[in-house]
Formats: structure tokens, sequence, C-alpha cells
């Protein structure tokens, strides 16, 4: 199977100036200098890799070192050798690359988007002391952007367990140090990820296996291996990111990726070997470079249209036919030679990834150096296109009460970047609500509706707790978001002075859906032998959650006190089982107070009002209070 590697690199616009060349028609010379950024657009706050591509007359390409500068430091800076952008403060800016023979530019715009949370990956991971793991940080930010945010300086890394586990700051790869488990998270600008979860275990690798193990593709071609490990257990493991690969004649193969992809440059044979510390691979992989003729070069859009919007990336394709009457994509690894005519209207990447700078007509071309073809394909570049509706909660609730509200915003993100905030005013743009049940997919789902300016309404329960998923709806593209609709109703005890209001029992499945921390899970039965799962927590958890808590719009949230607890039970006294099956309360164990005590905290029963002393690591349920 042949490999294409997709650069993470978004081009933007470049412009080039040459300096004066030799005369001599047979020299090779610049022809152009393109600019490229791993991100842009680039929050204020955040940094973004430039990279210089030299493009030659004869038809070859390279990554080069350059000086670079900044026209406006204000909005961002760039280091001089590295081409390391730090963005300042919102707006556009250009940055300029001079090497010898000529100078280029790119055009980067600087927003205001906030990070709103950090996904670490992988979540869940098991390796073998001794083996490394690759972490990626992604953050996603308040425009609904998406960014890898793994190599920002001020990413920082934690181990729950530093004597199992690290991850390095640099390569962020895992560094084993004892068998064991540990939780590894990554936080920026008070963002915490979640808690990725690396199992270290002592199985010992004894031997290790290359495939395929033969492989015969034309001239200029090129192809990944995998490395197995056999460990002490009998399975297996990939391991290929962790060898070091070894072509036996580079003359004819050479390593193009350190993660085993190969290229044929020459005829001839190679064999592939790969090694981890003391063990060399069981079997060499054999790589045949061969003499086949091309019959067709075509170049040709992954998503079949000629039309690219101003912003949008899209891959293209360059297939090879040869006599045999295979087809090969050839389009990344340098197998080919890409190049924009006019690079001011769209731009292309070394493997093929086109982006639309400005409206008007291009022709993108592939040169084949092996076979000496090129391929060209002409294409249209439209006005920026929204790629996404984006729909918020205005004041980020993700649980409501019955006869709660919460108001919804919603935006489009164009494919340039810009955003269009009055998305919801257009004649195309709808709201909508699906409720969904959790427990018994078989049981009736809460009632909830959205009008048109967004503002949904939790109109009753149901039997088990549930979720409404709100969309916000425009041509092809929906945005979407959930809130929890609980099955435990609110209790407004209006006999207080202050009126307070107390949140139900948490379930299960509520607690797992908000990330709330708790120690069991306990079926509580509901009436007529109908269990379902509730939580129950320590007093440390219990106070946490009420203290995180956003619910109904309101932060205010704490853990009652036992006088408080108590005027909960006298409000409902008189009525059969209050807070069981029509309310989703449930009292099998007393609820926890904020009353200190010597030792602990009291408890208070909602059966009889009994309150008693509880040590803070015993488990109890726990509602949360606010006064009106």
């Amino acid at each position: 199977m042949l490999y294409k590697l997709l650069l993470p690199f978004v081009v933007v616009s470049f412009s080039l100036t040459l300096s004066a060349c030799d005369s001599d028609d047979n020299e090779r010379k610049l022809t152009e200098l393109q600019i490229t950024a791993a991100q842009n657009p680039v929050p204020a706050g955040y940094q973004s890799q430039l990279t210089a591509t030299a493009f030659y007359s004869d038809n070859t390409s390279y990554n080069i070192d350059a000086t670079w500068e900044s026209m406006d430091v204000n909005i961002a800076t760039v280091d001089l050798y590295t081409g390391l952008v730090s963005a300042v403060s919102p707006g556009d800016v250009t940055i300029q690359a001079t090497i010898s023979g000529g100078t280029g530019t790119i055009d980067l715009t600087v927003t205001d988007a906030t990070l709103q949370s950090i996904q670490l990956s992988p979540e869940s991971e098991e390796t073998p002391l001794g083996l490394e793991v690759q972490y990626v940080a992604t953050g996603s930010f308040s425009d609904g952007t998406s960014h890898d945010i793994s190599s920002e300086s001020g990413v920082q890394l934690t181990s729950s367990d530093e004597s199992v586990a690290v991850i390095d700051q640099d390569t962020f790869k895992s560094e084993s140090r004892s068998v064991g488990s540990t939780e590894f998270t990554a936080s920026l600008g008070g963002v915490e990820s979640n808690a990725a979860l690396l199992t270290v275990n002592n199985l010992a690798v004894q031997g290790i296996t290359i495939s395929p193990e033969r492989v015969s593709w034309p001239l200029g071609l090129t192809q990944r291996f995998n490395t197995e490990a056999l460990l002490s257990d009998g399975s297996t493991i990939d391991i290929s990111s962790n060898v070091t690969w070894t072509s036996n004649s580079p003359e004819v193969v050479k390593l193009v990726d350190d993660g085993g992809v190969f290229q044929g440059i020459e005829l001839g044979t190679s064999s592939i070997s790969a090694s981890l510390d003391d063990f060399v691979s069981d079997n060499q992989a054999i790589f045949i470079v061969e003499d086949r003729v091309l019959t067709s070069f075509t170049v040709t859009s992954a998503t079949g249209t000629d039309a690219v919007p101003v912003g949008k990336t899209v891959q293209f394709k360059a297939l090879a036919e040869f006599s045999d009457g295979e087809v090969y994509d050839v389009s990344g690894f340098r197998q080919v030679h890409w190049q924009s005519s006019d690079p001011s209207v769209a731009t292309v990447t070394l493997s093929g990834e086109v982006t639309g700078v400005s409206i008007g007509q291009v022709t993108i071309s592939a040169y084949t150096a092996y076979a000496n073809v090129n391929a060209q394909m002409r294409i249209d570049v439209t006005e920026a296109e929204v790629e996404a509706i984006v729909v918020e909660p205005v004041d980020q609730n993700r649980i409501i009460s019955e006869s709660g509200t919460q108001q919804y915003d919603a935006f489009a993100r164009y494919t340039d970047g810009s955003i269009d905030e009055d998305v919801e005013d257009d004649a195309a743009f709808s709201w909508s609500v699906e409720t969904h049940i959790l427990g018994d997919p078989f049981s009736t789902p809460p009632d909830a509706s959205v009008d048109a300016n967004g503002l949904l309404t939790y109109i009753d329960t149901a039997r088990f707790p549930g979720f409404g998923v709100v969309h916000g709806n425009y041509e092809n593209l929906s945005g979407v978001t959930s809130v929890m609709l609980p099955f435990a109703q609110l209790q407004v005890v209006t006999s207080a002075s202050p009126v307070l209001e107390f949140i139900g029992t948490l379930a299960a499945s509520e607690a797992d859906e908000l990330d709330v921390e708790y120690t069991r899970i306990v079926a509580e039965d509901l009436g007529f032998n109908e269990y379902y799962d509730y939580v129950i927590m320590n007093f440390d958890q219990a106070n946490t959650l009420c203290d995180e808590l956003l619910y109904n719009g309101h932060d205010d949230w704490r853990l009652p006190d036992a006088g408080e607890l108590n005027a909960l039970w006298q409000f409902a006294d008189g009525v059969d089982d209050p807070f069981v099956f029509s309310m989703g309360w449930v009292f099998g164990r007393t609820y926890w107070s904020s009353t200190a005590q010597t030792g602990g905290h009291d408890v208070v029963s909602l059966v009889n009002a009994s309150v008693s002393t509880a040590q803070d690591q015993s488990l109890h349920y726990a509602s949360c209070v606010r006064s009106q």
C-alpha cells in the first residue's frame, strides 16, 4: 500500500521578489519562494511556525533556512532565524522571509479568540516499560477553531505519578520509569485538559517483525513499513515510531520519514531493517524499484470539484498509471513537484494541498521528476463560504431544571476565518432540539422546545434523566451543543426566608456527563421495583460539586447547612414520599451538610430529619442550595 503524508501547513499568501541572476540559461534559478504557516489565523498569545520553501527552475524544491522579519511587531513578532511567530494583538500583519536570491512574504491574521478546552490524546494507552507513546494536545478556541498546541511554550504537563512515567516537554512523548499507571494532564492559561491514562506493564519485547515483507514499485514512489513487537505474553503491538529504520542500499531506496517511509530513487533492490535497543528485526523487508512505463499522469481534486473557496484548503491528487495497469496516488512525500500559476489566487504545498487566497482562476500543476511529465488542472477560487455553525449557551449552562430555560446564540464561521454573528437573522437559519433518555432507551424522553430566538425551555421530565441536543441549522450545516435535562426536580422552599432552591439527587449518568467526581454508584428503587443508579460521595466531593456547579444560569450554589436541610424536610412534610418517584429524589441514605462537627460534618435524613455526625470520608448523597 502506498502511503501519503499530508503536510500540516496552511498556505495563505505569498509574494516573491527575485534579485538579478546569472545570464546563463542553464544555471538553476530560483522561481518561487513560498511561505507556509502551521496556523493561520493565530489567536493572540499563541505561536505559529513558518516555513520557507524554495522552488527552482529545474523543477526541484527544498525547505530552506531564511531570515525573518515582521512588518508590525505590535501585532506579531517572529524569530529572526527560526521563523517562529508569536501573536501579540488582533490584526493583520505581513511577515517577510529573505534568502540568497529573493524574498517572500506571508499575511497572517491575529485574532482575539480564547482557549476554551484542551484534549490530550490518546486518552488511554498501555505500553511495555521502556517504550514511548506520542501525545498531542489540541486546543479548542472561542471562534470554533481547533489547533495543535503541543509546541506552545506555556503548556504545562503533569503526571499523577512521576515514578511511573512523565511526558517530555519538548517531544510530547512519554518516558516510562516503572510498572504502574499514571494520568497525564496538559494545562495552558488556566485551562486543563482531560486526564490521559497510561498503563506501563512489565511485558518484555521478544522480537520485532517488519511488514510488508516485499514490495515492488515504480521509480520515485514511496512505501510505509510497519514494525510489530512480539511481547512476552504472546501479544503484539505496533512500535513503528520507536524503532530506528535502515536501508542497506540508501542510494537505491532512501528513508524519507522516521515513521518508516522509504522512497525508491534508483532502479534496483534494497533490504529494509529496523532495530530497537538490542533487538534487530527478525526479518528484512525487500523494496524493489522497477522500470515501469508511465502511461497516464493526471491531477484531480480529492473532493471532485474544480472550485475552491477563499481560505479553504483542498487536497489535490496526482495519479500515475503505469504499463501494468496499476494507478498510484503520488501526491505526497515529494514524489511530484507541485506549483501554482498564480500564488496570489491559490497556493499549493509540497504535498498538493491547495488553498484559495483571492477570487480568480489559477492552474495547479504537478511535475514528475522521475518521468519528466507534467499534468495540470484549472480551478476557480470563489468567495469564502460558511464552513461551520457554532452554537453556544449564553451563560454556559450544562444543566437546567424542569421549567427552566437556556438561551443559545449561533454564529457562522467562514473558510477565510471571518465570523458572521448575525447568521440567525438569515431566513435560511433555524433552531431545533432533540431530546434523549439516559437509561431505558424505550422510555419516553424529556420534553423540551426551542423557539425561533434560540430560547430552550425544559417542559417536562421523563421517567429517567435525559439530555437535549440543540441544533443551529443553516443550509446543509448544523452546529450542535447539549444540555442535561435532569429527572430529579429542583425543590423551591418558599417557607424559608430567604427562599431556598435545592437541586435533586444526582444520577450516575448525569454525574458522568458533568464530569462530577464521586465514589460509588447505588441503585435505588423509584417505585414498582424500578431501579435507577444514583451517586454517593464523600464530603470533599460534595463540597466541590456545589462550589463548581453551574445550574439554571446560577453559579452561587453551596452545600446546605443542617438547618437548611431540615427546612427542606419540613416543607415536604405531610406529602406521601415527596422525594421519591414523582420528583426523582431518593433518601436511601442521608445528605451531606456544611455544618462542621468534631470528627466530621452533620448529615441529615430526609425521611425523618434526624441529624448525625459522619466522618468526611463516609459516603452520602449531596444536594446543593442557593438563596433566591
